[in-house]
């Protein structure tokens, strides 16, 4: 994946926030500031390099907390499910007098385990698996993140913006007007938003999140022969070494002592 487009990924969710906000704030412009505003070319052009550089930030935050919410320990992936059978079976299989180490993490670190045995299983050299497939991974990952962040978030997070503009401009006396018809035309904008960022945009989110979750498990399964021995072989070892992965307090975060 190429540097330009890992920044526009970031950019264009950014982007999508301000254009929703500006949607919405155009019924509650005056006509008198938009006309001198537009013949004022300094002013016209601050303003559009203001919101640009402010749609980086923007955008990377958003991207930010899609990703938080979609690789965070509560959103379970089918792959893990099969993962844990098999760290679950292997730990069955070695007869230990200490309790298993997998059921001793708590769901953040069973996430992180489990992610962890997922990229050896895909990435490991044991693997037949073409090269070209982690480039295709890598791609749905980025392309579902950049539509869920425009199809859900950004609507959510721009109409919060809207609202905040429009109550500090009342605070504040800014040039704009409240009107009745300008709520109701900024209500129909922002219905219009929210209908085409769903079903135009996050509806094929849904399908690249399917595709991930089959691409995934499916790698790992058509490959199980060739990656039971490496999980085999970690949980054997943390089973005998449990001291690995004793657990400690540092800086407010639990982290794992290897």
């Amino acid at each position: 994946m190429s540097a330009e487009y890992r920044f526009l990924r970031f950019e264009v969710v950014g982007i999508a926030t301000i254009v929703f906000l500006s949607l919405g704030m155009i019924p509650f412009l005056s006509a008198s500031w938009v006309s001198s505003w537009i013949s004022d070319a300094d002013a016209a052009l601050a303003v559009v390099a203001g919101l640009f550089l402010f749609s980086l930030p923007l955008g990377y935050w958003e991207h930010q907390l899609v990703v938080d919410v979609y690789r965070s320990p509560k959103e379970n992936r089918r792959v893990y499910g099969i993962l844990e059978k098999f760290v679950l079976s292997t730990q069955e299989s070695i007869k230990t007098a200490t309790k298993p180490f997998f059921e001793k993490f708590d769901s953040i670190s069973k996430n992180a385990f489990l992610t962890t045995l997922l990229d050896l299983c895909i990435y490991s050299n044991k693997a037949q698996v073409d090269p070209n497939i982690f480039n295709r991974l890598g791609d749905r990952w980025s392309h579902f993140y950049a539509r869920r962040a425009v199809g859900r978030y950004a609507p959510f997070i721009s109409i919060g913006l809207w609202g905040l503009a429009l109550f500090l401009g009342y605070l504040f006396s800014w040039p704009l007007v409240y009107q009745l018809s300008s709520f109701v035309l900024s209500a129909v904008l922002w219905v219009t938003i929210f209908v085409l960022s769903h079903y135009v945009i996050n509806r094929y989110a849904e399908k690249i999140w399917e595709e991930i979750s089959f691409l995934e498990f499916s790698v790992v399964l058509a490959n199980r022969e060739k990656i039971e021995p490496i999980i085999q072989r970690v949980v054997s070892y943390l089973i005998e070494h449990p001291e690995y992965i004793e657990r400690k307090e540092s800086y407010g975060v639990a982290l794992l002592k290897f």
